[in-house]
């Protein structure tokens, strides 16, 4: 467990974590052999469920299981405003109304403190333009120093200097997204997207030539990618009869999706459920899903309850479920992904560990 990992990791005067969103196993198993990062594999780690980018990093953040964190996915309902909201963008989803004008505190969506003013280095995040600064980000850097970058070249540079410049010990964290950006748009055997696995192969090899003795790199990812067809990708409509079911619009992600159902609702629901995916999804009640610890072995937080619903359907293969989302057409979330995450499948729960 925790300790295997410290003692693989070791000490150092400068430690640099690298979250490389979207860099599951398959990229690093389907690379050349000789290439910087598969030579360097030190071992293959499992990420949380749900696989997706705001249930893995506020784990990473808070040490906590998703179950307890309660950002349980891309999608999150929150009791407060009794709505969907887009959570790392701080939106309410429907109509990207900002979630602090709807006097959402970002301590009440996400209830868990940060542990990064808890750490006896000096902590610098580096984080892309488009989202320094935000509400996400505020919350985990937690009055710590953060700073944008352009490009991943500009951002290695930084490493470099910082490394260089600081007596230590110090603590870099790095978030690079392009990898899950381009795979969503994509698919992750595109061209483009083998060109940018290769971008940060070859920059993790530059900067482990120019960095100093007694520096430690470390890098991960908070989950995979699996494609997805037109035929694989299910959409439900407000007003289709699957929806008349709900008290409220599905959350979640494309291959873990959580229902509530109105009252009386249940069986008909899933009735309807079963003839509209027929063996793509398994239905779990929320007390089935945390009967097989699918949010981690603790108990729920009562957040948890409150933002779940009363079902979860979780894809058994490369199978998405979207929902229309009143205003979607606007906000850009009827695009159609080549590639999704979040579900079971090993190809989105294994991630590669690599130690410098």
């Amino acid at each position: 467990g925790a300790y295997h990992l410290i003692d693989l990791i070791g000490p150092s005067k400068h430690l640099i974590f690298i979250l490389a969103d979207g860099f599951g196993m398959n990229f690093v198993e389907e690379m050349d052999n000789e290439a910087f990062t598969p030579t360097h594999l030190s071992t293959e780690l499992q990420t949380v469920f749900p696989s997706t980018t705001s249930a893995a990093l506020t784990t990473l953040f808070t040490a906590k299981w998703p179950g307890t964190h309660a950002v349980l996915g891309w999608f999150l309902y929150l009791p407060v405003i009794d709505a969907v909201t887009t959570i790392l963008r701080f939106v309410r989803t429907s109509d990207g109304t900002n979630l602090s004008r709807l006097g959402v505190r970002p301590n009440h969506a996400f209830p868990q403190q940060s542990w990064m003013t808890r750490i006896q280095r000096e902590p610098l995040s580096l984080l892309p333009e488009n989202i320094l600064p935000s509400t996400y980000s505020s919350y985990f850097t937690n009055g710590t120093r953060s700073e944008s970058y352009k490009n991943l070249k500009h951002a290695m540079d930084k490493i470099i200097m910082r490394t260089k410049e600081n007596e230590g010990p110090t603590l870099t964290y790095l978030y690079w997204p392009n990898i899950d950006s381009t795979c969503h748009e994509l698919g992750t055997h595109h061209l483009t997207t083998t060109s940018t696995v290769t971008e940060l192969d070859q920059e993790l090899l530059r900067l482990s030539m120019r960095l100093p003795e007694d520096t430690k790199v470390v890098l991960t990812a908070d989950h995979g990618l699996l494609d997805a067809n037109e035929t694989q990708t299910h959409w439900i409509e407000p007003g289709d009869e699957l929806a008349s079911c709900l008290s409220k619009a599905p959350s979640g992600d494309a291959r873990e999706v959580y229902f509530a159902t109105r009252d009386g609702q249940k069986s008909r629901f899933r009735d309807r459920f079963s003839t509209y995916f027929e063996n793509r999804f398994v239905l779990l009640t929320v007390e089935e899903a945390v009967e097989l610890a699918l949010f981690g072995p603790e108990p729920l937080a009562p957040e948890s309850m409150d933002r779940l619903g009363d079902m979860v359907a979780i894809s058994l293969g490369a199978d998405a479920i979207r929902y229309r989302h009143t205003h979607s057409k606007s906000n850009g979330l009827e695009k159609q992904y080549a590639s999704h995450h979040s579900g079971l499948t090993p190809s989105e729960m294994r991630i590669p560990l690599i130690v410098l």
